[in-house]
């Protein structure tokens, strides 16, 4: 595989990485309050998501530690995942 497809692989990794820190989080709060969930198919696809979800981030930190993929650039993902996610929030209103 050419270099250049190798560090778009990588990248697209660490951000589809830094999307399922953030559904995690997100989905750990809704699961917080899973009373309020009356759709039995929604909580059940919760329940199912979460450690799927925990599998794929293990195995993404794992492998770029090992790699040692500099934390600043996942670090900078981080950010610009985080600052998508506000914009949704923002424009919701």
């Amino acid at each position: 595989m050419k270099a250049s497809r190798i560090d778009t692989q990588a990248k697209n990794i660490l951000s589809a990485y830094w999307l399922a820190k953030a559904a995690t989080e997100h989905i750990n709060y809704v699961w917080s309050d899973k009373h309020l969930i009356h759709d039995g198919m929604m909580k059940e696809a919760i329940r199912q998501a979460l450690p799927k979800l925990n599998y794929f981030i293990k195995n993404v930190e794992n492998t770029f530690i090992e790699a040692n993929i500099k934390d600043q650039y996942m670090d900078s993902q981080r950010e610009f995942i985080y600052e998508m996610i506000d914009n949704i929030w923002e424009n919701e209103n």
